[in-house]
């Protein structure tokens, strides 16, 4: 019985010491931590950004034009874009990707910031075939 309040009592110190360890769950990045950063966003400060995922319908004069559920939208990539392939596409594996290495009908995932449409990511998707057995 002696042990009950003892326990009670180390737990109710040890609690709080454990809650304040954790501290907030706010991240401070530093510019150091990601120099590209700034380049490829565009601005150092938060940026919201947003995806697109559809087919590569038509790639003219570096300007990329994805369909999206029937419609047709439009990203130039420029040197801060990433070009990136999932794991069981053709090109997967390969670091040095550009807007050459795609063709039309890819199925792609487009990344870029809400706020100016600064394309960040392209990304060659796989797509499971259709008629493929469960």
């Amino acid at each position: 019985m002696k042990r009950l309040p003892l326990a009670m009592a180390l737990l109710s110190l040890g609690l709080p010491a454990v809650t304040f360890g954790q501290g907030s769950a706010s991240i401070v990045t530093d510019k150091r931590d990601r120099p590209d950063y700034e380049r490829r966003v565009g601005r150092s400060d938060y940026a919201v950004t947003m995806t697109a995922i559809g087919t590569l319908a038509a790639i003219e004069d570096g300007v990329l034009m994805v369909e999206v559920s029937g419609q047709r939208f439009q990203s130039k990539p420029d040197e801060g874009t990433k070009f990136t392939a999932d794991k069981k596409t053709p090109l997967a594996g390969r670091k040095d990707l550009g807007l050459g290495d795609l063709s039309v009908g890819n199925p792609v995932k487009l990344t870029f910031v809400a706020e100016t449409g600064k394309l960040l990511e392209v990304r060659l998707r796989y797509e499971k075939p259709r008629d493929a057995k469960r």
